[in-house]
């Protein structure tokens, strides 16, 4: 193998200076949006966005003014108070705001405090049990008080009591890891007194 010249003898370095702010890729202000998802309108009339490519949840009033923003503009990865993957957002009878993000959904209270997210063990994780996800997509609530995740890549909605405040596994909407829909078509070809013959399995 050649040899590489690592340089001198007792070279070192000394930190110097930043360029840019740490984890803030680009500045940040109340009048963009990146790639808008999800919306959400509350009783009270806010709206809230889900900013896919921005990595947040804002929310605005009637006016339009940004009230809060729970996420860090353009930075992805699995935290508390950093979204990777938002998608949609749903808030429930007091008005706690709950996120699907990735493969977990996190709730907060009205002024952006972190109260849970589940699954709580390894969350960036994906799965098929009923205390996994793979890509949640969607979420809402009825008045009984259950939650209902599109779990995308598992081909299914989960349905979840969350009366009690945590989610507690309810019932399963579709069969996991099968999806519907599938066209499989089989042809021949032939001629002369033979014909195309296609079959369609729904």
């Amino acid at each position: 193998m050649p040899e590489i010249d690592l340089g001198e003898p007792g070279l070192s370095f000394r930190y110097v200076k930043t360029f840019g702010t740490t984890e803030q890729p680009y500045l940040v202000d109340t009048i963009h949006i990146n790639r808008p998802l999800g919306l959400f309108m509350d009783a009270g009339d806010n709206l809230y966005v889900v900013e896919q490519r921005g990595y947040r949840m804002l929310k605005y009033n009637s006016a339009g003014t940004q009230t809060l923003a729970i996420g860090k503009a353009g930075v992805c990865y699995t935290d508390y108070y950093v979204l990777c993957a938002p998608q949609d957002m749903v808030t429930d009878s007091n008005a706690n705001i709950w996120i699907a993000d990735g493969n977990r959904i996190v709730q907060y209270d009205p002024s952006g405090l972190m109260l849970q997210e589940f699954p709580e063990d390894r969350p960036w994780e994906s799965g098929s049990g009923n205390d996994r996800f793979d890509d949640t997509r969607g979420i809402a609530i009825d008045s009984a008080n259950h939650l209902f995740v599109s779990d995308s890549d598992n081909h299914r909605i989960q349905v979840f009591d969350i009366s009690g405040g945590s989610p507690v596994y309810s019932t399963t909407i579709g069969t996991t890891g099968v999806s519907g829909g599938v066209l499989m078509v089989s042809s021949i070809n032939l001629t002369g007194s033979h014909s195309t013959a296609a079959t369609i399995y729904m």
